[in-house]
C-alpha cells in the first residue's frame, strides 16, 4: 500500500474556499487532472460573513467524502486538508464533524507558541499537521529554537 502522507505526494497544493460547492467533484471525480493535494480553506479565502455558509458546505462535503471512503476507499483521492481560521475553530471542527476522510489540518499563522494548543487539539487523532509559516517570528532563527 502506498504511503499517502508522504511529502512527495503533496505536489502543488490547491487551496479551495469552503464556500465552493464543487469540491467533491475535485476529490471524488477527478475534476482537476493531476491534483495531488488540496486544502479546504476556512481562513483567508472566506470572509467572516460567509463562515456559516462555508461550514454548512464543509459539513455536507465531509459527509459525502466519508460515505464514499467507506464504500470505495480513497487510494485515488488527492490528499485532503482543512485550514481552520484559528485553533478554536479547529477544536470545534474536531468535536462536531466527521473528519475520517480528511488527512489533516493546515495550521494557520503557526508559531512555536501555538504548537502546544494544536498538539492538544489534534493529539489522539489520525490528522496530520501542516503548519503555515507566514508570520514574522517564524522567520527569526532565534525565536524558532
Amino acid at each position: 500500500m502506498k504511503n499517502r502522507l508522504s511529502p512527495w505526494n503533496l505536489g502543488a497544493t490547491l487551496y479551495m474556499p469552503a464556500t465552493r460547492e464543487d469540491i467533491a467533484d475535485a476529490v471524488l471525480h477527478g475534476k482537476i487532472p493531476g491534483l495531488r493535494s488540496l486544502v479546504i480553506c476556512l481562513e483567508d479565502a472566506v470572509s467572516e460573513a460567509d463562515i456559516p455558509i462555508a461550514l454548512k458546505n464543509l459539513e455536507h462535503l465531509l459527509h459525502e467524502l466519508s460515505n464514499s471512503m467507506r464504500s470505495l476507499g480513497k487510494n485515488d483521492w488527492p490528499l485532503v486538508f482543512i485550514r481552520p481560521r484559528h485553533a478554536d475553530m479547529g477544536r470545534w471542527l474536531k468535536a462536531h464533524y466527521d473528519l475520517s476522510a480528511v488527512d489533516g489540518f493546515v495550521l494557520p499563522k503557526f508559531t512555536l507558541s501555538s504548537l502546544a494548543e494544536w498538539w492538544d487539539i489534534m493529539g489522539g487523532t489520525h490528522l496530520c499537521m501542516m503548519p503555515t509559516l507566514e508570520t514574522e517570528d517564524v522567520f527569526d532563527v532565534v525565536q524558532m529554537r
